[in-house]
C-alpha cells in the first residue's frame, strides 16, 4: 500500500496543537520557532525564544561530556533521545525526555535541528496521582482491593514475626439491594459513604479498613491482646449500625460479618492471606444464611467446612453466562483434577479383561497421546467459553470414539464418577465465595451429566449406522447378478461407515497371488505405499502360519480374523509403516465361502487400534460373514 503523505496545509495545525513542545533551530543552535507548548512548559513565550540560542534552556546539570556525545549522535546517525534537564523562564529546573532530529531544508541544503520533548515530572506526578487513585474507592476515598492485596500480606508477615493475633473480617449490609431499588442508586451511594465513615471511626487508628466493591467491606484488625479485646473490637463494628442513616428519611439496615483469626486459622503458603480472605468469606455466607436474631456475626473454625456442605447451590443450567463467570475462576483446578485423573482411569481400566485388551492394542506411545487428549478433553468440559451446541458436537465425537474402540458406557460412568470426586475437591477449596463454590459444583454435575447422555446417544448412533449398513448388505444381496458385484456393493457400503479406513474384495489368482477385484476407501494409498517400500498386498493366500497378512490368515479360516494392531508385534512388522502414513491401525478379515469353499477374501482396516478385537464392529462383521456366505449360495462367480 503506497505511503501517504500529509498535507503541507495541516503541518502549522499538528505544531500548534501538539501536546510536546516542540522548537526548530538553525545549524548554530538559534531557534527558530516554538509552539504553543513549549510556552506551556518552559515559561518562554515565542517572541522571548525566536533567535535566542538553545542555551537559553541550559540547566548547568550536565557536563561537557554529556554535550560531545550530544552532538556526536547527530552528527553521525541524525538523531538523539534522552533524559535531559532544563531550566524554565522562571529558574526552576525540570526532567524533560527529548528527541533532536537533524532536518535538511530540501530545497537549499540547509540544516536544522527539530527538538520534542515532554514534561517528565508532569508524567511521572501524574503516575503516582493515577496509582493513588488506583488504590482507593472512588466512592468512599477508602482502600480498594489492590490497597487491600498490598497491606494483608504484610500485616500478616508483622503478626507471625511478632507473634501476635489478626483478625480479618469480611462484611456486607444486609438488603442494601433492597434500599437501592427503593430509593435509587444516589441514595445507595449516600448509604454507602455514610456506612464507610462510621465503619472507619468504628476501629483503631492502626487497623485497616478497605471497601472491595457494591456493600463489600475487609476489616484487618492486628496486635490484639487477646479475646476480650477481640470482643469489644467486634462489638464496637457491631453497633455501627444501631443508628440510623439519615437519607432522605432515616434508614434502618442490619450488617453481616464473617471472621476468621490468626494464628488459629493457620494459614500458610504463599497465598496465605488469601485463604484468610477465603475464609472470612465463607464464614460471611454462613452468617447470612444462617442469621437469627442477634446472630450477625460468624467466625471461621473446626465445624464450618460441615456446614458449608449442608448449604443448597444455586440451580444453573451450566452454560449461562454466570457459569462462564465462575468456571473462569476454575481452570488451574480443573486442570490439575483432569491430570490426576486420566492416570486413576486407566489404572482402573487395567483390573478389567475387555478394556485391557483394548488398551493392550495401543503403543506406549500411543497411550501417551490418549491421555494427553482425555486430559485436554476434560478440561474443555468445563471451559467457559464452552456452549451447549459446541459441548454436544465435542461429547458426540468422543462418544463415536468411545464406541469404535469397544469401551462400554458403563465404565464410562464409572470413571467420570471418580473424576467427578478428584474435581470437588479442588473446587470446594478455590478462593471464591461458597455460594460460587457451590455453583461450581453444581454445574460441573451438570455438564459431565451432559456428557455422558452425548456419549450413549453417539454410541448408539454408532450402532444404528451399522445396522443400518447391514440392511444395505441384504438389500444388495436381493438385487445381485454375481458375487462380485454383491461385494463391490457391500464394500461400497462399508466405506461410508465410521472408523473404516478401507477395504478390499480378493480372490486367488492364477499366479498364486491375491486378484483384487474392488477396493475402496484409502486402499488404494496403502498398495501405493507398500510399493514404493518394495512390498505388495497381493502376497498369495497360501502364506502359512502366525506371520501371514489378515487375508491369508482369514483363508484358512472359518471365522473372522482380527489384526488389533498394525504398531505392536512382529507379524506385523512387514506393513507397519505403510499402514501408519495411511492412518491404518487395525484390520479384520474373513473369507466369503459358498457351501463350506472360500472364493475370497474381505479384508476391512480402521482407523482406531483395537477396533476390530471385541465389542459390536465385530458381531457386525461376522453377521456380515454369515449373510455373504448364505447370499453367494445362489450366485454366479
Amino acid at each position: 500500500m503506497p505511503s501517504q503523505e500529509l498535507p503541507a496545509s495541516l503541518w502549522p495545525v499538528v505544531f500548534a496543537n501538539a501536546h510536546e513542545a516542540i522548537l526548530l533551530t538553525d545549524a548554530r543552535g538559534r531557534i527558530v520557532d516554538v509552539n504553543p507548548s513549549f510556552t506551556r512548559i518552559t515559561g518562554y513565550a515565542r517572541d522571548e525564544a525566536v533567535g535566542r540560542p538553545m542555551t537559553l534552556l541550559k540547566s548547568g546539570y550536565q557536563d561537557a561530556a554529556f554535550y560531545a556525545e550530544f552532538w556526536r549522535a547527530l552528527s553521525e546517525q541524525g538523531r538523539w533521545q534522552g533524559e535531559i534537564w532544563n531550566r524554565r523562564k522562571d529558574g526552576s529546573v525540570f526532567p524533560e525526555y527529548l528527541t533532536v532530529s537533524a532536518v535538511p531544508e530540501p530545497e537549499s541544503g540547509r540544516m536544522y535541528y527539530l527538538g520534542i520533548f515532554y514534561d517528565l515530572e508532569f508524567v511521572r506526578e501524574h503516575t503516582a496521582r493515577l496509582s493513588r487513585l488506583a488504590h482507593q474507592d472512588a466512592l468512599c476515598g477508602l482502600p480498594n482491593r489492590l490497597a487491600l492485596d498490598a497491606y494483608l500480606p504484610k500485616a500478616l508477615a508483622r503478626a507471625r514475626r511478632r507473634g501476635t493475633q489478626l483478625l480479618v473480617g469480611m462484611l456486607d449490609l444486609d438488603d442494601f439491594k433492597s434500599i437501592n431499588d427503593q430509593l435509587g442508586h444516589r441514595a445507595g451511594d449516600d448509604l454507602l459513604r455514610l456506612f464507610s465513615a462510621r465503619l472507619r471511626d468504628s476501629v483503631r487508628a492502626s487497623d485497616f479498613v478497605a471497601r472491595l466493591g457494591g456493600d463489600e467491606f475487609v476489616v484487618v484488625l492486628g496486635e490484639l491482646a487477646g479475646d476480650d479485646e477481640i470482643a469489644r473490637c467486634l462489638e464496637r463494628i457491631g453497633q455501627v449500625c444501631d443508628e440510623p442513616f439519615m437519607l432522605e428519611h432515616a434508614v434502618e439496615v442490619g450488617i453481616s460479618l464473617g471472621w476468621t483469626l490468626y494464628p488459629d486459622d493457620d494459614a500458610h503458603g504463599d497465598d496465605a492471606a488469601e485463604q484468610l480472605l477465603h475464609h472470612a468469606d465463607m464464614a460471611l455466607y454462613l452468617a447470612k444464611a444462617g442469621k437469627l436474631g442477634a446472630q450477625w456475626q460468624q467466625r471461621w473454625g473446626r465445624g464450618s467446612a460441615a456446614q458449608l456442605a449442608a448449604v443448597r447451590p444455586a440451580r444453573s443450567d451450566g452454560y449461562d453466562e454466570r457459569s462462564a463467570e465462575l468456571l473462569a475462576h476454575a481452570a488451574d483446578a480443573v486442570g490439575q483434577a483432569a491430570s490426576r485423573f486420566v492416570d486413576a482411569f486407566y489404572n482402573q481400566l487395567v483390573r478389567e479383561a475387555e478394556p485391557r485388551r483394548i488398551l493392550e492394542a495401543f503403543t506406549a506411545d500411543e497411550m501417551e497421546r490418549l491421555k494427553m487428549r482425555q486430559a485436554e478433553h476434560l478440561r474443555q468440559l468445563l471451559d467457559p467459553a464452552l456452549t451447549r451446541e459446541a459441548h454436544r458436537a465435542l461429547a458426540l465425537h468422543v462418544g463415536r470414539v468411545h464406541a469404535l474402540i469397544g469401551l462400554r458406557h458403563d465404565l464410562l460412568v464409572q470413571a467420570m464418577g471418580v473424576y467427578q470426586e478428584l474435581l470437588v475437591e479442588r473446587l470446594i477449596a478455590l478462593p471464591l465465595r461458597v455460594a460460587e463454590r457451590a455453583a461450581l459444583v453444581q454445574l460441573a454435575a451438570l455438564r459431565l451429566k451432559d456428557e455422558l447422555q452425548q456419549q450413549a446417544e453417539a454410541a448408539e448412533q454408532l450402532h444404528q449406522e451399522y445396522r443400518t449398513f447391514r440392511l444395505v448388505c441384504m438389500q444388495s444381496a436381493a438385487r445381485a447378478s454375481g458375487v462380485d458385484a454383491l461385494l463391490a456393493s457391500c464394500l461400497d457400503a462399508i466405506a461410508q461407515l465410521p472408523g473404516v479406513a478401507a477395504a478390499a474384495w480378493g480372490r486367488p489368482g492364477a499366479d498364486g497371488q491375491v486378484a483384487l477385484q474392488h477396493t475402496v476407501g484409502r486402499f488404494a494409498q496403502y498398495e501405493r505405499t507398500l510399493r514404493e517400500s518394495g512390498l505388495h498386498t497381493r502376497a498369495g493366500y497360501a502364506e502359512q502360519g502366525a506371520a501371514g497378512s489378515t487375508a491369508a490368515r482369514a483363508w484358512r479360516s472359518n471365522g473372522l480374523v482380527v489384526n488389533p494392531s498394525y504398531r505392536l508385534g512382529e507379524r506385523e512388522l512387514r506393513w507397519r509403516e505403510a499402514a501408519q502414513a495411511c492412518g491404518i491401525r487395525a484390520s479384520a478379515g474373513f473369507a466369503v465361502r459358498r457351501d463350506g469353499q472360500p472364493l475370497g477374501v474381505v479384508t476391512v482396516y480402521g482407523e482406531f487400534p483395537g477396533q476390530f478385537e471385541a465389542g459390536f464392529i465385530r458381531d457386525e462383521l461376522e453377521a456380515l460373514r454369515q449373510l455373504l456366505d448364505l447370499a453367494c449360495r445362489g450366485l454366479a462367480d
